[in-house]
């Protein structure tokens, strides 16, 4: 295994999702959700969160899971995963703006299914998987 851990798993991330490096970065999809008001950059992401965690064609971060016993992380991160796309999916055809201007609970949810997500990403995952963030993601309190 590479002295990089974290560069380690980002080639698994791009060969796996078949991803240019620049899409690893979700601050591009952020950038892009903020200029085009619309919900593609969301389910985007989400899709690519889901593809890493449970691959169909190959190993995904579901079977490293299990693989240390830690398969109830990878129920419940699955599960949220599932839950942050029927947020989204219950915007149906509104872009961000409309979405808070006819019903701004439903961005709520939006925000709260995909912390859900984040929050298990960064700490149960990474936990059971005995990942050591970089120190810059260690401070950034999101």
């Amino acid at each position: 295994m590479p002295d990089n851990l974290q560069s380690y798993f980002q080639q698994i991330i791009l060969r796996q999702a078949n991803l240019r490096a620049d899409d690893l970065l979700l601050y591009d999809r952020v950038v892009a959700l903020a200029q085009e008001n619309n919900i593609t950059p969301l389910i985007e992401a989400v899709e690519a969160i889901l593809q890493q965690l449970s691959n169909r064609d190959a190993l995904g971060f579901d079977d490293l899971l299990k693989s240390v016993g830690a398969e109830e992380v990878s129920s419940r991160v699955l599960a949220e995963v599932d839950g942050a796309q029927a947020a989204i999916q219950q915007l149906g055809d509104k872009s961000l703006s409309q979405a808070l201007q006819a019903d701004p609970m439903s961005v709520l949810r939006i925000h709260d299914a995909l912390k859900l997500v984040t929050d298990t990403l960064k700490q149960d995952f990474v936990t059971a998987l005995a990942i050591q963030p970089p120190r810059r993601v260690e401070g950034d309190h999101d």
